[in-house]
């Protein structure tokens, strides 16, 4: 994990800084319609509350159990019994950064999560379950979230941390009570 999180922060320091601009989700800012479309810096300052937890559960936790379950659970599958595995990584790992600007509210991270998304392939192949994965995204998705609200470092790994455990801790039981796949 120590070594993709590096290789992401190279291949993201080559295409430039995701966090110049945060991205705060639309249904968190104060930010007019106008403004955001004219590309004006968005001054909102994203608190701790009720809000913030609905937007980071939603996008950071059910979007990413989500895209595991369909992207890595089912697709991944599929395609790796017609295509082979590279074939099927390359498509879920472009799918998967396909996806990223609905939870990040950021384009800038489409490549990074491309070479995400075919870590987490990998992972699956080798573990033989999602929920390693599943925490991985989650924790990635909460910390990208807090970077994107302009939070200090120890926020950052405390909401990825609690992104994860919550993850896990709802797909666990059916993880754990589940068939063997």
């Amino acid at each position: 994990g120590v070594v993709v999180l590096g290789l992401l922060a190279a291949v993201t320091a080559a295409i430039g800084h995701p966090f110049a601009t945060p991205s705060i989700p639309p249904e968190l800012s104060h930010q007019s319609a106008v403004s955001r479309g004219l590309g004006e810096p968005d001054a909102t300052i994203v608190n701790i509350d009720a809000a913030t937890a609905a937007s980071v559960l939603a996008r950071a936790v059910i979007a990413t159990i989500t895209a595991e379950i369909l992207l890595r659970g089912l697709v991944f599958g599929i395609l790796a019994r017609r295509l082979g595995q590279p074939g099927a990584i390359a498509i879920v790992a472009c799918a998967f950064g396909g996806v990223t600007p609905a939870v990040t509210a950021s384009t800038r991270l489409i490549l990074p999560a491309i070479a995400l998304g075919a870590f987490l392939c990998w992972l699956y192949t080798e573990t033989g379950t999602i929920v390693p994965g599943i925490a991985i995204s989650a924790a990635a998705a909460g910390a990208l979230l807090g970077a994107g609200f302009n939070w200090d470092v120890p926020s950052l790994f405390t909401q990825a941390l609690i992104c994860a455990v919550v993850a896990v801790g709802l797909v666990a039981p059916v993880a754990l009570g589940g068939p063997d796949r």
